[in-house]
């Protein structure tokens, strides 16, 4: 097992210790197997603590880092665990908010495991945790977040298929699709985003992988479309020897 502890300077705040408490609570009834599980939650040491699933791999970013961009049989298998991963999370009515491959562990035995839902949201329950959701909050990693999470607006499940997009970009460039840092430059850039043509720009990739990144990476939410159970069907498990 490993061991998540709320820092000892933020347990008399009372807004980080409501987002580790809401973490806990929703992942508590987690499970998924590319997903860290939760075992237990106790208090000590004048902190918090969550038990979690102990991973014994790298992350995704490490991985890319590490070795470059993944092959696309390779990415089929990775990609489609992913999914599989944020699509129980759908289920279970939780966006995760803040998909990117720093929060994603490929272990040795080749799973893949999708973990910190420090900034996940319910869904359920618009009214759930409001004192967390207000617009001064814009909260995620800017360069994996859809237009509309950067502008402090309404976060649905189609904000994670925006970071999916960003994340399957760089599994298979090792580029990130978006090098600026800024929120209010990334704003301005997103005002005028406009879908790249995959098909004549990469054309390496295969025509599902185009369909995924075109669907993943619209700017406006009410066009953006990810079939996570058609994806979730890729996976299998990586041959971690031959990669790393």
């Amino acid at each position: 097992i490993s061991l998540k502890m709320l820092s000892h300077r933020l347990v008399y705040d009372k807004a980080s210790l409501a987002w580790f408490q809401r973490e806990a609570d929703l992942i508590e009834s987690f499970e998924c197997p590319n997903i860290v599980r939760m075992f237990g939650r106790f208090q000590a040491f004048h902190s918090f603590f969550i038990v979690m699933e102990f991973c014994d791999g790298i992350t995704l970013e490490r991985v890319v880092r590490l070795n470059g961009p993944l092959g696309q049989d390779d990415f089929r298998r990775a990609f489609g665990q992913i999914a599989s991963a944020v699509l129980y999370a759908h289920q279970c009515k939780v966006v995760h908010r803040d998909i990117k491959p720093v929060n994603v562990m490929l272990n040795f035995d080749g799973m893949l495991k999708l973990m910190d839902f420090g900034l996940a949201k319910p869904l359920r329950d618009r009214h759930s945790g409001a004192e967390l959701d207000t617009d001064s909050h814009i909260v995620g990693t800017p360069r994996y977040m859809a237009p509309e999470q950067l502008k402090g607006r309404e976060v649905t499940e189609v904000a994670d298929y925006f970071a999916l997009g960003c994340m399957a970009y760089k599994m298979l460039t090792g580029d990130s699709l978006f090098v600026e840092h800024d929120v209010n430059k990334l704003r301005a850039l997103h005002d005028h985003w406009r879908v790249p043509d995959f098909a004549t720009q990469r054309p390496n990739f295969g025509p599902e992988i185009c369909e995924l990144l075109t669907g993943c990476l619209q700017r406006r939410r009410s066009k953006r479309f990810c079939d996570l159970a058609k994806y979730a069907a890729w996976a299998a498990p990586l041959e971690v020897t031959r990669i790393l």
